[in-house]
């Protein structure tokens, strides 16, 4: 599934804007001044796509609509204020799924006021149920997991299926919406990236305040976890495929059929000792002197099935690696090909490290503005993003060099190359644009935005 076009009708009560998505080059840029609502337009999507209804009952608009591939259109249309409920926080709106003019299915929300059985408006439920959530006024709660203030409604939503049965069946959304809603795996990365949530046990004594670290340094030990879990898996197929490994080459030795032949195990062998090189140069393997690589004399046909045997193993072993082995050679290309005077390198038990002119570790959090957001937002669109993600990236400039700003685009088509995804970018800066101008959306005015002149 894939979205198509997006369009919002009555945003803060002044602009009409429709963004088609560009699905054959894959990036979108949305471009306007500050007040025309680039970030409000990323947050509706985030949010229907996974997040939070939260967006389409805080702001103004009147409509919103979803343009499928499927030819499916959703649209969430707000309800005239004159007949909202004002006993409850949750602004009404409409969700319908139509094809063509033909509606297929609607959905109108939930209140707490529609419930007949007001004790179950026990608020300290979801602290009981929930043990991230900290109650903190009357129908707010902090959510100790993600760090921001929620509503009693959003964090219903968010931790519905904590709920008991009985309370969840009466305020989930409808199969057919909660389906539409999770098609898409929608990835927003907001101008705050620097900080990320620190994770602690449930256990920690001071659970009332979200403790907040450098995401640099969170980046820096995820990539090395996920360095160790590749490593282990490598080992592991080594160790399935050597135990085995003698009785299928004395098996093979014994086959009468014609092994292959010794320019394409030669070829074959040439093309693990490149393998093994990359993987050398990202630091995932120790270096060694020994080459692989085997003499120029022929080979008998006993040598050439024990090679067959040989390169087909070695090519399962290094198999655990064929993801992050190129995206560590991007992460380190862009970021070397950007920093000055430092170098970027990639330790298995610290993950990417810097390293200055004068071969001393660099802190990470010591890093500039810039450098941090640079590090942040490739490491994040590199090894954060599944394949197929809607990802939005609201304002990726901030804080970049203009040559950076410049080097953007291309160096976001070599990741999409690595993993296909649909982005949309909100930004200010005519020079990450540059000549895009296929790839660009530009924000309009409303057709009336002259103000009375005082008499």
């Amino acid at each position: 599934m894939r979205l198509r076009q997006f369009r919002v009708q009555g945003l803060f009560g002044l602009f009409d804007h429709t963004i088609p998505l560009n699905l054959d080059h894959r990036i979108t840029i949305i471009h306007a001044p500050n007040g025309y609502g680039k970030t409000v337009i990323l947050q509706f999507l985030s949010g229907f796509f996974g997040g939070s209804l939260r967006v389409f009952r805080n702001v103004e608009f009147v409509l919103v609509e979803f343009d499928f591939d499927d030819d499916h259109t959703i649209t969430i249309r707000k309800r005239p204020a004159n007949i909202k409920n004002e006993k409850t926080d949750a602004p009404p709106f409409t969700i319908s799924d139509q094809v063509g003019k033909n509606v297929q299915e609607t959905w109108d929300g939930w209140y707490l006021d529609k419930r007949e059985d007001r004790r179950s408006h026990n608020f300290s439920m979801l602290e009981r149920l929930v043990p991230s959530l900290v109650r903190i006024g009357p129908r707010e709660f902090r959510d100790q997991r993600v760090g921001d203030i929620i509503s009693y409604f959003d964090a219903v939503e968010r931790y519905i299926e904590f709920l008991p049965p009985e309370f969840r069946s009466q305020v989930a959304p409808p199969e057919w919406l909660s389906k539409r809603r999770r098609s898409i795996h929608c990835q927003l990365i907001e101008t705050q990236r620097l900080m990320t949530l620190q994770k602690r046990d449930a256990g920690y004594w001071d659970q009332s305040q979200p403790a907040f670290i450098p995401a640099v340094k969170t980046f820096s030990d995820e990539l090395a976890a996920l360095i160790e879990k590749t490593l282990a898996d490598g080992g592991n197929a080594s160790s399935a495929l050597d135990r085995t490994f003698p009785k299928r080459v004395l098996t093979r030795l014994g086959d009468v059929a014609e092994p292959p032949s010794e320019d394409s195990l030669r070829e074959r062998l040439t093309e693990l000792e490149h393998l093994r090189a990359r993987l050398t140069e990202v630091g995932l393997l120790d270096r060694s002197d020994d080459s692989a690589l085997i003499s120029q004399e022929g080979f008998d046909n006993a040598t050439r099935k024990f090679l067959a045997e040989y390169a087909a193993d070695a090519g399962k072993k290094l198999e655990p690696y064929e993801w992050i082995l190129p995206r560590l050679e991007l992460f380190k290309r862009i970021i070397n090909d950007h920093f000055q005077f430092k170098v970027l390198t990639i330790v298995r038990r610290e993950g990417f490290v810097l390293i200055d002119s004068r071969n001393r570790k660099v802190a990470l959090e010591s890093l500039s503005s810039g450098e941090q957001h640079e590090l942040v937002l490739v490491y994040g669109l590199l090894f954060k993003t599944q394949p197929g993600t809607l990802l939005l990236v609201d304002e990726p400039e901030i804080s970049l060099h203009i040559a950076w700003q410049k080097q953007f685009l291309s160096d976001l088509r070599q990741i999409i190359s690595l993993t296909p995804m649909d982005v949309v970018l909100s930004t200010h800066s005519p020079q990450l644009i540059g000549g895009n101008l296929d790839l660009t959306v530009q924000l309009e005015a409303p057709a009336q935005t002259a103000l009375p002149l005082d008499s």
